[in-house]
């Protein structure tokens, strides 16, 4: 604030929903204390708590639900951030997003989560830095992390595949789905992510770790990627935005100019400080505004004589007139008003790539070296001119008007001539002895010329910008050396190559392309009036502000509903004209420039055949928020990219539908019709939804409460004939169902434990608040469980979570809380543990930490009905209802409240509790399973361990020794700062007939060493990948069938390994059993997954085991009545033809969980190992496969199949710290494994295969990561394994022009994971 009289101020900026802080809480957000003074809910678990208390009795439950929804679609991995177990509030002020937008615009939702740090730490934009920053400091070679730009898109806004309105997926005349983009747009948009960092710390927020990680991300402009970015419509970030120089030339007091308060500091938000540390404070950069002047009272805004500054950002509303020594400067940055300093910002505009007459500036620091091209138009540069007779000597301006002020080359040039001087290619500066010589880094005026030259890559016709000025060597970043390339618009998709016929032509011929020089012409591209709105949207690119746009100069005409024409004169139209054009679906409006701007290549006409005396050689001159040059790099800019950058995004076609499934897909309706898909989408677009004379929305693209509206609103949602529909509803996600059970019977907690406090909840049921597993969430959107649902092509989210462990956890945590209210007794979802757990008994809640208090009607009939609304929402069915009613009747008979107890426990066992479809059910028991058939036949097993996320293989397996074609020098040079060193490798390997003759294994995978080399049972296969063809780099991207580069689809053609389809929905360890289940007795079991990576055919397979590497719960260990496990089983029993499929999976799958954990329980309990194996998640889970191949005997199995899974391999940033802690935990774990088998003496009979998504990249990023690529080397052991051989083929040439090499190090496999899996076959058993 700025009181009168006061000479300082401060303007201090919370966050939403901010509120004072606690002192007594020191830096913590939460201390949950309950009256007693106990501490009752840890930190990292307070979150949960607060999540829990507002989802049972906030009074905004359908907010929450939405809030909720979009929690999973933008989920965040707790362990990716940092100080996940010693603070809340981070958390809960990302959580907060979703509240806050759930009915807003889901614009400001990806604002508000593209901002968080939390994000930024999770997907690796947080401290990005470009590639050109890179290489300006120290010439290395990197590129920006992808993680974020990748997701964004497939995950956040527009998927991987077209769709149309309805939400179907577009095919081309081939019937191929039309991808949605390709690596060439994730990588442009990768640079648009870069340069994001924290906000400085500050008081009243949590914090552990002197970092703020509660206020929006900031953008550094110098770490930002400073050239054009392509967008996802063949066009640039930055098309339809006006012209900088236009802006500039309408100055800093035009109307829409804007500008921010900094306080009493005139240190600039926006601009580099660009003066000495010894400079005095008089000498800084800023412009003293004269109390007369209109700026100064738009600023000030006087009250009673004094300024009252009560605007921290003021924008102008009209044009002002300039007062004093305003009328002398070209623009302004910092400005002194009384006491108080603001900063000029200037609106969004563009600059573009080439312009005409560049001239040259330099930087005084580095004399020759720094040069640039720059447009004389934009006051970018500052002043230095010499003496005539003395042109090597410049003279520091001595009249600035403020530090490091800058002009335009005119003003310049007529500033050196008022003094006798003229500009000149000055060599060394002489101070002026006044302040205006305190800008020790800025750049200068030179006299000299300066042109544009572009380098033209022959594979693809992408362009790098080349500035060559007469005088000086340019700056690193535009050097002919540089190869930062981005994609050029080129008319007819035409450009030189040094591999045609002609050649480059007059163009100078360089490795793999061509360097020519350019020139730039600006043309009409309307002589008659277009007929459409659409037709003008489509080609033209460059607007006109619309605050500094006068009508009243033109004559207009209305042409359509959504396009205006203004021109001069007495017809349209000419290059003055200007269009008004509003895009129908988005409601966007522009005022659009009549004009293109094309770079030709410039041709002395022998070599070209030219077409109207230009090369037929052109491209668009790409816009860019940053001026190519560094001069004014501004964050401001950067900021306004990012805007752009967002809404090329928001404002995809496939937005509107894709947002409208996926919040139908959560809110009940997996499989939604392409009708109510395109109605949900309708109201997306149009912001607006009216039912029963209520309308919803604010009429804006991007409505939330108008797409919420629609869905739950919408026929399909409200009609109760569909229920009955087999295809209708969904699979409910267990956390929900819980908290269905817990809002619905009304728990409250005690007054001593005033809190719901989770057990790691998330890994009991499978889900959890604010504990999501990746950014995937808890399940995949296009999930299909095998069986019928997937033969009849429909998706089944959620169900993704029934696995054995997950089932009989959730159902233990129902039961427990209905019979002994919420505590963790006989598998209770809460954290307190009441000594009394030993003798609980049904009905006793005294020591709970929070109980039921709902109270059912007194008739029995009334309160079964009831159960059935609040619990199925009225789905049960007649068969269930009279089910149940027997059994209660019977409870009821001698204890009433227990009946009623057992009502709900019944009902909540029931499919129509567990999905929203309704089941024909016939009240019948399904089959037992049948005991197995006693073992006579050897055994042998198969272990899938996948590593998660896409382990970068080449530091897994370094080329070292005795190499052809000096790969390790290839290997170090593209690999950069990532690299391992010759000393790092110790763990060498011999791999003849390879590219080199000896390897390194990573140094903490020493185990993999052992096994290779010194053991001779494990074999290395390099550069294998999914493959549907074989392909290179011309033909990858047509040729191949597989998604490539996305996990989840990645993923699951590794886990199915069936590109074409010839077995949908079954995994190659799954189509093993299928082939042997008539001869050998099978069993296929995951751990801590789901049963995907072994799903067989249906009515083929036996039934695959998914249990916890925690070990198997017991069911129902306490049941409140007889034969309940018999009751529950009916509940769930065989159903009719035409059974909801949902309601049906569900019963499948707990009749299977019900069945497998009898088993297993009974069979784990009678074998244990005797190898000590770490304490891991790995080591976990390896060690309850050990456990279950010890128990093959018993369970009579011959042949055993296991999948388990690895994750944290999604290395974007610190690829090498983040190796080198999760091979420490893989060695370990693998060898107490291998160990373990060895003294079962089973070893030689077991082979285990890694397989991992992909390989990464061998360029690193800006964060030192490395990123999704393709080819990569696995590796495959066991006794039975003829080791210390290398299969396949190791690539022999890493660089951009070797055959494997498609871009960035991205590898094309040679060796399908098919051969791999083949060889494994025929050691099976398999004919």
């Amino acid at each position: 604030g700025h009181a009168p009289g006061e000479s300082s101020a401060v303007v201090v900026c919370g966050s939403e929903g901010e509120i004072a802080n606690v002192p007594r809480s020191f830096n913590h957000m939460l201390e949950l204390v309950s009256p007693d003074g106990d501490l009752s809910v840890v930190l990292a678990q307070s979150r949960d708590s607060v999540w829990a208390d507002i989802t049972m009795f906030s009074e905004d439950q359908l907010r929450q639900r939405i809030a909720w929804t979009f929690a999973l679609t933008f989920a965040i991995t707790p362990s990716a951030v940092s100080d996940f177990w010693r603070e809340t509030e981070q958390y809960m002020h990302y959580y907060d997003i979703f509240v806050r937008h759930a009915f807003g615009n889901y614009r400001d939702m990806l604002l508000d989560v593209s901002y968080s740090h939390v994000m930024g730490e999770m997907l690796g934009h947080l401290g990005s830095r470009s590639a050109t920053h890179a290489y300006r400091i120290n010439r290395s070679i990197s590129f920006a992390d992808e993680n974020f730009a990748r997701e964004i898109l497939q995950l956040f806004s527009v998927g991987l595949v077209m769709l149309n309105r309805d939400g179907t997926e577009m095919v081309d005349a081939t019937g191929k789905v039309i991808p949605t983009y390709s690596n060439v747009e994730i990588t442009s948009y990768a640079r648009t992510w870069t340069g994001l960092s924290r906000q400085a710390l500050r008081g009243n927020i949590e914090e552990s770790s002197d970092r703020n990680k509660i206020d929006p991300m900031i953008v550094i402009a110098d770490y930002r990627d400073n050239l054009p970015k392509t967008d996802l419509y063949g066009g640039y970030i930055g098309d339809k935005y006006p012209l900088c120089v236009d802006i500039v030339q309408a100055g800093f007091l035009a109307k829409g100019s804007q500008y921010r308060m900094l306080g009493s500091d005139f240190t600039s938000q926006t601009y580099f400080a660009e003066w000495g540390s010894s400079t005095p404070p008089e000498a800084a950069d800023f412009f003293e505004l004269a109390s007369g002047s209109n700026l100064y009272q738009a600023l000030c805004k006087p009250s009673g004589g004094v300024c009252a500054f009560n605007e921290t950002t003021v924008t102008l509303a009209s044009d002002l007139t300039c007062f004093d020594k305003e009328c002398d400067v070209d623009t302004l940055r910092v400005i002194k008003v009384d006491d108080i300093y603001f900063e000029y910002i200037r609106p969004p505009c563009v600059y573009l790539s080439f312009f005409d007459n560049p001239h040259t500036v330099r930087n005084r620091g580095r004399a020759w070296y720094g040069s640039f091209c720059m447009d004389p138009l934009l006051p970018e540069a500052t002043e230095v001119c010499c003496d005539p007779s003395n042109l090597n000597n410049g003279i520091m301006t001595d009249t600035c008007n403020y530090v490091a002020e800058r002009s335009t080359l005119a003003t310049t040039q007529t500033s050196c001539a008022a003094k006798g001087q003229v500009l000149c290619d000055f060599r060394s500066i002489i101070d002026s002895g006044t302040s205006c010589d305190k800008w020790l880094w800025g750049y200068h005026w030179m006299s000299s010329g300066c042109s544009i030259q572009v380098k033209i890559r022959d594979e693809d016709g992408f362009i790098a910008l080349v500035h060559a000025p007469v005088d000086g060597i340019p700056e690193r970043n535009l050097e002919i050396d540089a190869s930062h390339y981005f994609n050029a618009n080129w008319s007819r998709n035409r450009y030189p190559t040094s591999s045609s016929d002609e050649g480059c032509g007059s163009c100078e011929t360089i490795d793999n392309g061509c360097l020519c020089d350019t020139t730039l012409s600006t043309r009409t591209v309307y002589r008659r009036a277009p007929t459409s709105a659409e037709s003008v949207i489509s080609r033209l690119e460059i607007a006109v502000s619309e605050d500094l746009f006068d009508p009243s100069g033109y004559t207009s005409t209305q042409i359509d509903t959504n396009l205006k024409a203004y021109f001069k004169g007495t017809s349209c139209c000419d290059e003055e004209s200007v269009f008004e054009a509003t895009d129908s679906r988005t409601q966007r409006t522009w005022l659009l420039k009549n004009i293109e701007s094309l770079v030709y290549i410039e041709d002395d006409g022998n070599d070209i055949a030219t077409v109207g005396g230009f090369s037929p050689y052109a491209f668009r001159n790409p816009p860019n928020f940053h001026s190519i040059s560094r001069v004014d790099w501004n964050n401001a800019a950067t900021k306004y990219e990012t805007e752009a950058v967002l809404d090329s995004i928001f404002y995809h076609p496939n937005v509107a539908p894709f947002v409208s499934l996926r919040l139908s897909q959560r809110l009940g309706m997996s499989n939604p019709s392409p009708e109510f898909i395109e109605r949900a989408t309708t109201a997306f677009e149009t912001g607006l939804f009216t039912s029963g004379g209520q309308n919803f929305g604010a009429g804006k693209y991007g409505d939330l409460a108008a797409t919420v509206a629609a869905i739950v609103l919408d026929p399909e949602s409200t009609t109760d004939y569909l229920d009955t529909d087999p295809t209708y509803g969904s699979v409910r996600e267990p956390l929900l169902k819980f908290m269905n059970v817990m809002r619905s019977l009304e728990v409250k907690p005690y007054e001593k434990y005033p809190y719901i406090e989770f057990n790691d909840i998330d890994e009991v049921i499978g889900e959890g608040p604010h504990a999501f597993p990746s950014i995937f969430s808890f399940f995949l959107s296009d999930y299909s469980l095998a069986g019928d649902i997937a033969n009849a092509g429909l998706k089944s989210p959620e169900a993704q979570l029934l696995t054995t462990g997950n089932i009989v956890a959730l159902m233990n945590g129902i039961y427990s809380l209905i019979s002994y209210g919420f505590n963790n007794c006989n598998g209770g979802l809460s954290q307190r543990v009441p000594g009394w757990c030993g003798r609980a008994t049904d009905g006793f809640f005294d020591e709970a930490s929070a109980r039921v208090t709902y109270t059912a009607p007194a008739d029995l009939d009334e309160a079964i009905s009831e159960a059935s609304m609040i619990l199925t929402g009225g789905r049960l069915t007649d068969v269930n209802k009279q089910m149940i009613k027997g059994i209660v009747e019977e409870v009821a008979a001698t204890d009433r409240d227990k009946a009623i107890r057992v009502l709900h426990l019944l009902t909540a066992s029931t499919p129509e509790f567990h999905a929203t479809s309704i089941p024909s059910t016939t009240g019948v028991a399904r089959p037992v399973t049948p005991a197995p058939v006693p073992a006579t036949k050897p055994y042998k097993a198969i272990v899938n361990l996948m590593l998660v996320g896409g382990v970068d293989s080449f530091n897994m397996i370094v080329p070292i020794g005795g190499c052809r074609n000096d790969i390790f020098s290839q290997y170090t040079a593209i690999r950069g700062p990532v690299a391992l060193g010759a000393g790092a490798l110790s763990n060498r390997i011999t791999t003849a007939g390879q590219v080199c003759s000896s390897m390194g294994v990573h140094p903490q995978f020493p185990f993999l060493k052992t096994m290779y080399e010194i053991n001779k049972e494990a074999v290395l296969i390099g550069n294998v990948g999914v493959m549907s063809k074989e392909v290179d780099k011309t033909n990858f991207w047509t040729e191949t069938v597989t998604q490539l580069f996305a996990h989840n689809a990645m993923q699951e053609e590794i886990r199915n390994l069936d590109p074409f389809g010839a077995v949908p929905e079954t995994s190659p360890l799954g189509r093993f059993s299928d082939a042997l289940i008539n001869d050998y007795s099978v069993r296929a079991v995951t751990v801590d997954t789901t049963t995907d990576g072994l799903i067989g055919r249906v009515d083929v397979s036996p039934p695959v085991y998914s249990i916890s590497r925690r070990g198997v719960t017991a069911f129902n260990i306490d049941p409140a009545v007889d034969d309940m496990t018999t009751h529950i089983q009916k509940l769930n029993g065989e159903t009719n033809s035409g059974t909801g499929y949902f309601g049906e999976a569900w019963s499948q799958k707990f009749n299977e969980a019900i069945d497998q954990t009898d088993l297993l329980q009974e069979v784990l309990s009678l074998e244990t190992v005797d190898t000590a194996f770490p304490s891991t998640t790995i080591g976990e889970r390896l060690k309850t496969v050990a456990q279950l191949i010890k128990t093959r005997s018993r369970m009579e199995v011959e042949r055993d199949v296991f999948y388990v899974e690895m994750i944290g391999f999604d290395t974007h940033a610190l690829v090498e710290t983040g190796l080198r802690e999760l091979f420490v935990e893989l060695n370990a774990a693998l060898q107490s494994f291998v160990d373990e088998l060895k003294i079962q003496e089973v070893w030689d009979f077991v082979t285990l295969v890694e397989t991992s998504d992909f390989a990464r990249t061998l360029s690193p990023n800006g964060g030192a990561g490395t990123d999704h690529a393709w080819g990569g080397h696995i590796f495959v052991a066991g006794g039975a394994v003829n080791g210390g051989r290398m299969l396949g083929e190791y690539p022999d040439d890493f660089s951009e022009d070797g055959p494997y090499n498609m871009g960035r190090g991205r590898i094309i496999p040679t060796l399908s994971y098919d051969a791999v899996f083949n060889a494994l076959a025929q050691w099976f058993g398999i004919p």
